[in-house]
């Protein structure tokens, strides 16, 4: 998904193609804890600090790995099938 956001969105991505994505299997293991039930909420807080992200995109393979913690700062702003994007809630991540 990270390869379609940017043509069909024109929205930046954490994650895009391999070889274009500074540090990427960095950011691939970040990426999946955002959707580990296992992870502490307070990591995946820091992850959505660090990544600068405004949104987060779940789809199929996000799925596979997990869900969405309902406690992340996070507003579902769209869903369609098994699609959901997530609007990042500034006042709530940086003042919970």
């Amino acid at each position: 998904n990270g390869n379609r956001i940017p043509r069909l969105a024109g929205k930046e991505v954490y994650i895009g193609h391999w070889f274009m994505t500074i540090n990427v299997a960095e950011k691939r293991v970040a990426a999946a804890q955002m959707y580990m039930p296992q992870i502490p909420p307070d990591i995946q807080r820091a992850i959505l600090v660090r990544s600068g992200a405004s949104y987060l995109f779940y789809g199929a393979a996000e799925a596979k790995m997990g869900s969405v913690d309902p406690g992340l700062p996070l507003r579902k702003i769209f869903e369609k099938g098994e699609v959901a994007v997530y609007a990042v809630d500034g006042d709530r991540l940086f003042n919970p």
